[in-house]
């Protein structure tokens, strides 16, 4: 963990060892903050408690891992990037239940609860599309709607990390391959660059979000530096 208030080298281990983390989601909406961590090899998720030695299981097996999320009533979403589907875990019941099957290796996941509708960032065919009870087949929400990949304004490249704005339905976009974050307004043909230099020499992977007024961006250059922005 590292403060954004100032610049720093240094930071706090907050959960280990964790193989292979590809995504993880903050939960702080309670008295205690909770991280769940999506393991991309080890085919789960785990919740982490503050000060834990180790992190528990959450739901059943997530083939190669990729998003995880969780709503106020603490069900965890998670994608399965080889499974194509996304399942839902419930801590009442400690049942999973596939959500959707159809996606094409899905990555990151957010879940707009004010419409019940589930947002999935298709990497490999650059594209975000969403499904909800009134769009049961799922509609496209960023990218080219022939899934072509590339730079200009309506196209993306291997997009990996997603955020929508869930008064607006403004979706954010972390456009991996071009290095950028685009934001899709509500219904628009294409995006516009807030955040990047449109260069894959800065691969940005993720848009995470810790509080919900803030964007976040997870990004790695050419020499495989991280950085963490706000």
């Amino acid at each position: 963990m590292f403060s954004l208030n100032h610049s720093s080298n240094t930071g706090t281990t907050v959960a280990y060892p964790v193989p292979f983390p590809s995504n993880l989601y903050v939960d702080d909406d309670g008295n205690q903050i909770m991280l769940y961590i999506a393991l991309f090899f080890a085919y789960r998720v785990e919740k982490w408690v503050k000060g834990a030695a180790s992190g528990v299981q959450v739901g059943g097996t997530c083939i190669f891992c990729c998003g995880v999320w969780v709503d106020k009533t603490k069900n965890v979403y998670m994608t399965a990037y080889r499974g194509d589907s996304i399942t839902k875990w419930s801590p009442q019941t400690n049942t999973s239940s596939v959500v959707v099957s159809f996606f094409i290796d899905p990555r990151d996941i957010h879940v707009d609860e004010t419409t019940d509708s589930v947002y999935v960032a298709e990497v490999t065919q650059n594209r975000i599309r969403m499904v909800s009870p009134k769009a049961p087949h799922g509609v496209y929400v960023a990218g080219a709607t022939d899934d072509s990949q590339g730079d200009y304004a309506s196209q993306l490249r291997a997009p990996q990390g997603i955020w929508v704005d869930d008064k607006t339905k403004t979706v954010y976009v972390a456009d991996t391959y071009n290095g950028r974050i685009q934001r899709w307004k509500a219904n628009a043909y294409m995006g516009d660059t807030i955040a990047g230099s449109g260069m894959h020499i800065n691969s940005i992977e993720f848009c995470l979000m810790k509080r919900r007024d803030e964007v976040r961006i997870l990004e790695t250059d050419f020499f495989l530096q991280l950085r963490i922005t706000q």
